[in-house]
């Protein structure tokens, strides 16, 4: 993490130990309406749905988005 530049924590929390967390924030999320299922694969966030997805990508981050082809990034 050092070589990295990441910065070190006092506590490293394990994702497995907040399994009912994560339930609970992926069924707020459902009830929302922010989620789509794949069938066989799992449940998803929609994206499309969060106005500001990807500002961490830097100033033009809309025109990023808008430019991704499908199956650029992954399998379709």
């Amino acid at each position: 993490m050092k070589k990295l530049n990441v910065d070190t924590f006092t506590y490293m929390p394990r994702a497995t130990e907040h399994i009912p967390e994560q339930i609970a924030l992926l069924q707020t999320l459902e009830a929302k309406g922010y989620t789509y299922e794949v069938a066989g694969d799992g449940i998803y966030m929609d994206t499309s749905k969060v106005e500001n997805y990807g500002e961490l990508m830097g100033p033009n981050y809309k025109k990023r988005i808008a430019d991704l082809q499908a199956g650029e990034r992954v399998d379709m």
